[in-house]
């Protein structure tokens, strides 16, 4: 969810259409909306702000226990981000 214009920072998330496909496209997402993604197996970035302003987004990702495996982690990836669980 992006908090600022895609248009000021000239800048988006750019995602692969299905898992090893290859064919990264941005996410023409404003404002306020929503883009939703298999993350973990669709391989996504984004690119550098070559803007003066700043891009920033919130990411929510979600593990259903059960289906989670908080072990796993994706072939070619530089970094992994770490984990939590809550509980509701």
């Amino acid at each position: 969810m992006p908090l600022t214009d895609r248009l000021l920072t000239r800048t988006t998330l750019w995602a692969e259409s299905h898992e090893g496909a290859g064919d990264d496209h941005p996410f023409e997402v404003d404002v306020g909306e929503i883009a939703l993604f298999h993350g973990t197996v669709c391989k996504h970035h984004v690119p550098a702000n070559p803007s003066e302003w700043t891009r920033a987004s919130l990411d929510f990702r979600v593990g259903i226990e059960g289906y989670f495996d908080p072990s796993w982690s994706m072939k070619g990836t530089k970094q992994d981000h770490g984990r939590r669980t809550v509980r509701l």
